[in-house]
């Protein structure tokens, strides 16, 4: 009555690997409720499929790119790490305390390849932020920049053609918003 062998087939996937990094081990910890989901700005508007990952939304961003084998990790899923605003919603929410904002800045850097074993890298990433950190810095350069993605229509050019595909191009605003704020007082003082 009974089998007489018990078969236990236990399926890695690279999670043991997952379980030895002390920095994102808590990743583990995640028992897909799905409250990061419902709470993260992102996910609520482009949706699960919009990842193409089988794990969607913060929880996705995080165990994806450390999946190494069928997911091909960093590689292939770490773009999904730039989808995030950083709000904390998800880390709020999460029943079992992961800090999910954290895992993803974790990742990023990672991603990135800034780490406190190697120190800095070269990465394209990092030239896009250092220039915008300029060009906010100075407000003639700002404005500058502004008319000129007004008038050129830098959007289409930007704007990644996979999103363009299905989505239709953010039109720009007759107005920067200085121009407005300026007529509106304008306005208001009359």
């Amino acid at each position: 009555d009974g089998p007489q062998e018990v078969h236990l087939i236990l399926l890695d996937n690279g999670r043991s690997r997952i379980g030895q990094d002390p920095d994102l081990n808590t990743t583990l910890a995640c028992i897909r409720c799905g409250a990061c989901m419902n709470h993260c700005p992102v996910y609520s508007r482009i949706g699960g499929h919009a990842y193409g990952s089988t794990y969607p939304g913060p929880i996705g961003q995080v165990v994806m790119p450390q999946l190494p084998t069928l997911a091909q990790g960093m590689s292939k899923h770490g773009e999904l790490l730039n989808a995030c605003s950083l709000n904390g919603a998800c880390g709020e929410v999460c029943p079992v305390g992961i800090d999910l904002p954290h895992l993803i800045r974790q990742l990023r850097q990672r991603k990135v390849g800034i780490s406190s074993s190697s120190g800095r890298k070269f990465s394209i990433e990092k030239i896009i932020w250092k220039v915008w950190r300029q060009v906010h810095l100075h407000p003639l350069i700002y404005r500058t920049s502004t008319r000129l993605a007004q008038t050129l229509k830098v959007f289409r050019f930007i704007i990644p053609k996979a999103w363009r595909r299905s989505r239709t191009n953010p039109i720009p605003a007759q107005l920067s918003l200085h121009q407005q704020l300026k007529q509106r007082k304008k306005n208001h003082d009359q």
